[in-house]
C-alpha cells in the first residue's frame, strides 16, 4: 500500500522547442501504462536547453512487482524509455 515517487529531470538539448512532451510510468520496460499515476505535470514544453522537472505519485502495487519505468512521447520528440529504479 505504499506510494512510490518518481522523479524526471527532462533537458531539451536541441535547439528546437520540445513540444507537447508527455512522460508515462509503465510497469517494466515493456509493461503497460501504470493508472493512475499522478505527475505535477504533463502534456508541457521545454525550449532549447531548458531542463524540467516533474514528480510521478502511484500505488506501489499497480507496478505489480515490476521496476517502475517511464516512456517519454511528444509532438516533435523521439519516443524514449528508461528505467526509474528498483520495484517497490
Amino acid at each position: 500500500d505504499s506510494q512510490v515517487e518518481v522523479t524526471l529531470e527532462i533537458t531539451n538539448p536541441t535547439d528546437h522547442l520540445a513540444f507537447f512532451v508527455n512522460p508515462i510510468l509503465t510497469a517494466g520496460p515493456d509493461g503497460d501504462e501504470v493508472l493512475p499515476t499522478y505527475w505535477t505535470d504533463n502534456y508541457f514544453s521545454v525550449l532549447p536547453g531548458e531542463t524540467r522537472t516533474v514528480v510521478a505519485t502511484v500505488d506501489g502495487f499497480r507496478l505489480a512487482g515490476q521496476a517502475p519505468h517511464v516512456r517519454l512521447e511528444g509532438w516533435n520528440v523521439r519516443a524514449a524509455s528508461s528505467p526509474t529504479g528498483p520495484p517497490p
